[in-house]
């Protein structure tokens, strides 16, 4: 069969954490050499508006919209009116009281955090930090069920054609219905799944797509993604990375041990100009010395066929003078969707990097934008994701940035008391959305 290339909403993975969902639809047209793909034929739809979104439970099928009550959960004919598969999935479902939502959309990042005490013994780990300590999973099942809706409108013209849904991602045992129908299920929250809907679709007529999401049960991973989210290839550059950073008052004369991360076959280390040694690279391995600190200039010179061929720096920073901002690109696409990850970073007078510093940023926008989340690396941070403001961790922060659908100019503004703002213009096009 010859297929229509019809992707609703290719969205990057790594933004689809706990709860989060994605969806496509495809079309595959009947075996014909005249109806043969063409650009002319190619039409995109997106799905990432027009959702509803409420959390279910994964203990209390009250709670969990009558889903599992009936024993025909899985009867074709998807239930009867009085005795529906979920209450949720039905057309005249009354969704009104939902919260209205756009995919890509991760709930946990909004659950307040688990504050129960817990005794761990010296070599175990907290569970709860899988779940960056927020109040989700088996102890907490009034959060970790979610369900979403959208009216999914089908072409009339699709008619006799297979019809498909693909979902990037969702974590993480998830379970689909169209027209109150399950249509398919799927387990594993980082890879993507597609699923023919052709039996249950309504080419021309009103149809309903819900979504139950149970975030009950990890992976085994972390809670912010994992996985081959880029490409991968080869790295022939140099590389060398020295940590920690070399900020360490009221530790003078103290051992500090510093790290290498190379790739070449020799790095020497120096502090304030004088050698502390040169140590062979290892295959996989990274490079360790004890050094006494002394502020200053912390520096690791590589070498690579008895060339030296790269160095870093860490300099002994002074106080917090001013933020920065930088931005892995600054022209976005004015579709809703599109994002800019900002940076944050505080520097002294003489503009050297301040690893220490912790102040609370604000970060404000203006134009057709808004911050719909922040970080900052702190594992076990409390802080809420979602916001506009998040405390440095070691010297640094970050807030993503979400374009609207009108265009034009945005300013990033940061703010922090004692230091002096950062400015970031950003520039959102518009472009031709298909149909």
């Amino acid at each position: 069969m010859d297929r229509e290339d019809l992707l609703v909403s290719r969205v990057d993975r790594r933004a689809l954490m706990q709860g989060a969902t994605a969806a496509a639809v495809a079309a595959i047209l009947p075996s014909t050499p005249a109806l043969a793909a063409t650009p002319e034929t190619r039409r995109r739809i997106k799905l990432a508006f027009d959702w509803k979104f409420a959390l279910g439970h994964a203990a209390d099928i009250d709670k969990d919209f009558g889903f599992g009550r009936d024993q025909r959960t899985y009867a074709k004919t998807g239930g009867s009116e009085t005795s529906p598969i979920a209450e949720a999935a039905k057309a005249d479902f009354d969704d009104s009281a939902w919260t209205d939502v756009q995919t890509p959309h991760d709930w946990a990042i909004d659950l307040p955090y688990d504050s129960t005490p817990r005794i761990l013994a010296p070599d175990q780990d907290d569970p709860r930090a899988a779940h960056g300590f927020h109040a989700l999973g088996r102890d907490h099942p009034e959060n970790s069920v979610g369900w979403y809706r959208r009216p999914l409108d089908i072409p009339a013209d699709w008619a006799g054609r297979r019809i498909g849904l693909e979902f990037d991602g969702a974590f993480r045992q998830v379970v689909v219905f169209v027209n109150g129908i399950i249509v398919d299920e799927h387990a594993g929250g980082y890879s993507p799944f597609r699923i023919d809907i052709t039996d249950v679709a309504q080419p021309g007529r009103p149809n309903w797509l819900t979504v139950r999401v149970d975030a009950s049960l990890g992976e085994g991973w972390f809670y912010e993604g994992a996985g081959l989210y880029r490409h991968v290839g080869w790295r022939p550059e140099p590389l060398l990375h020295l940590v920690p950073h070399w900020n360490w008052e009221g530790r003078e004369g103290e051992e500090i041990e510093v790290w290498v991360h190379s790739n070449l076959d020799r790095v020497e280390l120096f502090v304030n100009g004088r050698s502390v040694g040169a140590k062979t690279v290892e295959r996989n391995r990274h490079l360790a010395w004890s050094v006494p600190y002394a502020p200053g200039v912390l520096e690791a010179r590589g070498y690579k066929n008895g060339h030296l061929v790269s160095t870093q720096r860490r300099e002994t920073a002074g106080a917090p003078a001013a933020l920065r901002l930088s931005v892995d690109r600054q022209r976005l696409t004015a579709d809703g969707e599109d994002v800019a990850m900002i940076a944050t970073s505080v520097v002294d007078a003489r503009g050297r990097p301040c690893p220490r510093a912790n102040d609370l940023v604000a970060f404000e926008v203006a134009g057709d934008a808004r911050v719909i989340g922040v970080g900052n690396g702190d594992p076990v941070s409390h802080e809420p994701d979602r916001s506009d403001r998040r405390h440095l961790f070691n010297g640094l922060a970050q807030a993503i940035v979400q374009t609207g659908r009108k265009g034009g100019p945005i300013t990033v503004t940061a703010r922090a008391d004692g230091l002096r703002p950062a400015v970031l213009r950003l520039d959102a096009r518009n472009t031709k959305l298909s149909t």
